[in-house]
């Protein structure tokens, strides 16, 4: 089997389904063997959102398939890994001669560019270490922070940029002579921020000319291993903001004013920053007006996985913004619950 190397790794991608290959140091291209005994097993996964249209991806999103497993000379924290499959666009994998054993699969979907190209989101916890231990390959969401948010107003408003990140980890014994069967649902691993600002013209004396989310201690990576505890382990926080253009509704009739909102796909975390609402009077003097987004009252918001975390402005007051949470309501790869889930979610959520 033709085996051809992952530009993110040093590690030979997965050319085929009829087996892997070893996690080589010398950047030279391993051969793909069937192992010589007869104690061999098979496993076979079937990617659907539901089973009578297989289907494992969008057009618009590149699915990636990470294959640990445990070897003596590996650290006990450590995750040997065997191979990457580079672009999973089948709704059934079967991977036939593998050796009987304990093997850990990860399933990790992105989005794909405007040319339909991969974002450059596969990384390490040292960019360029060429790691072989599967539990240092992390995703980088900062190219997906960089594209912005979107935004719904009078106008057209913004579109917001594809942003959703899906996973699902699997473990499995294989045990000789058998054939292991597997359902693999992805789950959205990311949620929603949406801030509804509520009509400016009432909320505000003078025209908004900009609205800027600052946003301190936000995640910007997540590793794409679970500890086998259902944990989603983010990390490197930064400060990011997301601006807005208001569209001027002084000259619209009150009837047919609309709320102007702010959309901004995000990983798990509890929210921390303030909202910054520049206006502008008649004399062109500007203002500055800042509500943090944790008062008092220690009220905590979240982002949560699969999850709209939806915040409604109060306008000027102690307690700025009310809070619910929503499930989505749209459904792309393979999403295994698309309903409420919001203050039920008991995702444990790991920062670094």
């Amino acid at each position: 089997m033709k085996i051809t190397w992952n530009k993110y790794f040093a590690l030979p991608l997965l050319a085929g389904i009829l087996g892997f290959s070893a996690c080589n140091s010398d950047n030279d291209p391993a051969s793909i063997d069937p192992i010589e005994n007869a104690d061999v097993a098979t496993v076979q996964f079937k990617l659907a959102i539901n089973p009578d249209k297989p289907q494992a991806v969008e057009p618009d999103q590149l699915m990636r398939l990470f294959v640990g497993e445990r070897k003596p000379e590996h650290g006990v924290e450590e995750l040997h890994l065997l191979g990457v499959m580079e672009d999973v666009v089948e709704g059934h994998l079967t991977f036939n001669n593998l050796k009987p054993q304990w093997y850990k699969f990860a399933f990790v979907c992105v989005p794909r560019n405007g040319n339909n190209m991969p974002l450059n989101l596969f990384t390490e916890e040292d960019p360029g270490e060429a790691t072989c231990d599967m539990n240092r390959i992390l995703l980088d969401y900062g190219p997906i922070l960089k594209l912005g948010a979107g935004s719904e107003d009078f106008g057209d408003g913004r579109k917001l940029p594809q942003g959703d990140i899906y996973c699902k980890v699997v473990s499995l014994w294989l045990e000789k002579d058998t054939t292991a069967k597997e359902d693999v649902v992805l789950t959205r691993l990311n949620g929603q921020l949406k801030l509804d600002m509520g009509i400016l013209v009432d909320q505000f004396e003078h025209r908004v000319d900009s609205i800027v989310l600052e946003l301190t201690n936000l995640p910007t990576r997540m590793y794409i291993t679970d500890n086998d505890k259902g944990e989603i382990k983010t990390t490197t926080q930064q400060t990011v903001c997301f601006k807005t253009i208001p569209y001027n509704q002084l000259q619209i009739t009150e009837s047919k004013r609309k709320h102007h909102i702010l959309i901004a796909n995000l990983l798990p975390c509890e929210l921390n920053g303030k909202v910054h609402v520049y206006t502008e009077d008649e004399k062109g003097n500007r203002y500055d007006f800042h509500f943090p987004l944790r008062t008092d009252s220690d009220k905590i918001f979240r982002i949560k996985p699969n999850t709209r975390t939806i915040l409604h402005f109060n306008g000027i007051s102690s307690e700025y913004f009310d809070v619910k949470y929503a499930g989505y309501d749209d459904t792309k790869i393979n999403v295994d619950d698309d309903g409420w889930n919001g203050w039920k979610s008991t995702t444990p959520i790991s920062v670094h």
